[in-house]
């Protein structure tokens, strides 16, 4: 889903979300799609060289190899934590909020 945000953010050129969006889909579940999307609004934006890096980090994710983390946000920035905490009933439903 954050993938999926990132990559509507970056065809609107919301750069600013959009680089929130992959760098926590990254943090998450690292994959070629997240750092290809990456890469794809660093350019946009300019940064060739931030750029470079999330495509080298694309092509590293396909053959298996460790990628390293885009410089502007060093281990443990990312918040992963839930964005919204779901209720649920005794009969496991989605509670309504109020």
């Amino acid at each position: 889903l954050l993938l999926a945000l990132g990559r509507m953010c970056v065809r609107l050129k919301l750069w600013g979300k959009a680089r929130q969006y992959l760098e926590r889909s990254i943090a998450l579940a690292p994959s070629a799609g997240a750092w290809e999307a990456l890469g794809d609004a660093c350019a946009d934006q300019g940064d060739a060289t931030q750029a470079q890096r999330c495509y080298r980090n694309a092509l590293a994710a396909v053959r298996g190899e460790i990628a390293q983390r885009p410089s502007a946000a060093p281990a443990g920035t990312v918040d992963t934590s839930a964005i919204a905490v779901e209720e649920r009933d005794a009969h496991g439903m989605p509670r309504l909020g109020k």
